[in-house]
C-alpha cells in the first residue's frame, strides 16, 4: 500500500464503526491539540521553529486522515 498511514486509517475506520461517539470525542481532542500546535508554532523561537512546524504538519495530516477514514478505507478497498 502506497499510503504509509494505511494501517492507521483502517484501524480508525473499524474503531469509528464500533464506537462512533467516542471516536468523535477523539477527533475533537485532536482538533484541540492541532490548535495548540499552531499556537506553539506561532510563538516558536528560531531554534525550535522547524520542529514546531513538523508537529503541526503531522497533526494536521493525521487528523485529516482520521476524519476521512471511512472514505479512505473505501478507496483503498477499490484499489485492491
Amino acid at each position: 500500500m502506497a499510503d504509509p498511514m494505511h494501517g492507521v486509517v483502517m484501524a480508525a475506520a473499524d474503531l469509528k464503526s464500533v464506537a462512533p461517539n467516542e471516536y468523535d470525542r477523539f477527533i475533537i481532542s485532536l482538533a484541540a491539540l492541532e490548535d495548540r500546535c499552531w499556537e506553539d508554532l506561532a510563538a516558536a523561537e528560531k531554534d525550535v521553529i522547524f520542529s514546531a512546524q513538523g508537529r503541526v504538519q503531522l497533526i494536521v495530516q493525521l487528523k485529516k486522515k482520521l476524519e476521512d477514514c471511512h472514505l479512505l478505507r473505501s478507496q483503498y478497498e477499490t484499489r485492491k
